[in-house]
């Protein structure tokens, strides 16, 4: 296709403006968010001075404290990026940002006024109402906040060109300035910048043979540039690499890397080590209780589908009759099920029966938290699992957990429906996609309200 053609750069319609807009209005939308984190701060610390002493005469000396706790907040915002472009569309990262700065900051003034000895001259309960304060009015501001931004971004936090050389030779009514990379001259150069403007991507549909001239092109304008690659829209490509001399194709990586491999592993550790200690009484009377429920061993293995699509025997406290155990996992359980003692249903009503997985967890099979491991064999209605949906072998790119963010959610129990299988999936990618500790811990939390459960049978 050849679409080049002589023309005059100040005929080329310019990018700048929307682009342009798009940025100001970001940048604008920071400078508010900040300053409504500020006047968060200084009403909280105001009036927790104000309820603290009773009255209005407060001196300079008494504003030096929450003076330093704004000042240290700034610095530890920055820092933890709370003032970052994604706080303005999300308000769980903007809370949450905003949250870990303010405690941040209270731990750095804190340290601060102990090595100096300064700490007796300032009011331990003042200063813990102030931050409790601004914890609650930062929680608050930052919410009204997210959700003007997006109504004046319109969800979109970056400005986004998007060229179609295939379909659409002509951009309002000119044509593309270049056929191939050896015809560019400046003012090739000059009027493409103007086109993109200050866009913070751009997006190039193309030919294929057509896809280095257009890198060639853009390697300068320092904008993220893509080119679009319909061949490949079976297969997700999440990179370009190498090897030896050749470019690759990355299809696939691991959805932690080192350094969070390591600190979801170092937590496994100490949290399993920590429960198993703390409910060992608890696991001595379960066991004593299983042995004398029914003949039989005090512990259920079965083979389930881990990390890597790797089997492993997972351990649970067994509440079945052992001639009518399922290993395949091909019959589901259910509310009434037979082949379940009485100790059994108490034990897997209220999810005791999944207590010995935390040796799972030690050995390295399993995680805390994760995709809940499958039997081989398990079913949506009369289909198997990965037959429902082919993306169901992506969640074991991590560990299996003991809970996880579907079971949080209430997507539990037997999978009657494809939907049940479909609801869990999708619960476990959004987990793989957005995997950080504090997630972790949320989940965590949860689990505690959900231990006892409707579909726990």
């Amino acid at each position: 296709m050849n679409v080049h053609a002589t023309i005059n750069p100040a005929e080329i319609p310019s990018g700048e403006g929307g682009s342009l807009a798009k940025a100001y209005l970001r940048a604008q939308l920071i400078l508010v968010l900040f300053g409504t984190d500020l006047l968060a701060l200084v009403f909280a610390c105001t009036l927790a001075m104000v309820i603290w002493q009773s009255n209005l005469g407060i001196h300079l000396s008494d504003l030096m404290p929450a003076l330093t706790l704004i000042l240290l907040y700034s610095l530890t915002g920055f820092a933890l990026r709370a003032f970052a472009g994604e706080a303005l569309l999300s308000p769980v990262i903007s809370v949450r940002g905003s949250l870990l700065s303010i405690l941040g900051a209270a731990g750095l003034l804190l340290t601060v006024l102990y090595a100096v000895g300064a700490s007796e001259h300032f009011s331990r309960t003042q200063f813990g109402l102030s931050v409790g304060l601004s914890i609650m009015f930062l929680a608050v501001s930052r919410t009204c906040m997210t959700r003007y931004a997006v109504r004046v971004l319109n969800g979109d936090l970056y400005s986004v060109v998007y060229i179609n050389e295939i379909d659409q030779s002509h951009i309002f009514g000119q044509a593309l300035p270049f056929t191939n990379k050896d015809e560019l001259s400046p003012h090739e150069y000059h009027a493409m910048a103007r086109y993109i403007g200050k866009a913070d991507r751009v997006v190039i549909h193309c030919l294929p043979e057509r896809r280095s001239d257009w890198a060639h092109m853009l390697q300068g304008m320092n904008v993220h540039a893509e080119v679009i690659a319909a061949e490949f829209a079976g297969a997700p490509v999440v990179a370009v690499g190498e090897y030896g001399n050749q470019p690759t194709l990355v299809v696939a990586r691991g959805p932690f890397d080192m350094t969070e491999r390591s600190i979801k592993r170092a937590f496994d550790i100490a949290f399993s080590v920590v429960a198993i200690i703390a409910l060992l009484p608890l696991l001595l009377l379960v066991a004593i209780a299983v042995k004398l429920s029914s003949a039989g061993p005090v512990l259920f293995k079965q083979p389930r589908l881990g990390r890597q699509n790797r089997i492993f025997d997972i351990y649970k406290f067994r509440s079945m009759r052992v001639q009518q155990a399922d290993l395949d996992g091909a019959r589901s359980a259910t509310r009434d099920d037979d082949r379940i003692t009485a100790v059994g249903h108490l034990l897997r009503r209220t999810s005791i029966d999944e207590l010995p997985q935390l040796f799972n967890v030690l050995l390295g099979d399993m995680s805390v938290v994760g995709p809940r491991p499958h039997a081989l064999y398990s079913k949506a209605r009369d289909r198997l699992f990965w037959e429902v949906d082919q993306r169901y072998w992506y969640r074991h790119a991590c560990k299996p957990g003991i809970t996880g963010l579907a079971q949080v959610r209430g997507h539990r129990g037997a999978t009657h429906r494809e939907q049940d299988l479909t609801d869990r999936l999708l619960s476990d990618l959004e987990y793989l996609n957005k995997w950080s500790l504090w997630m972790d811990l949320a989940i965590l939390l949860r689990t505690m309200g959900v231990m006892i459960h409707r579909n726990a049978f």
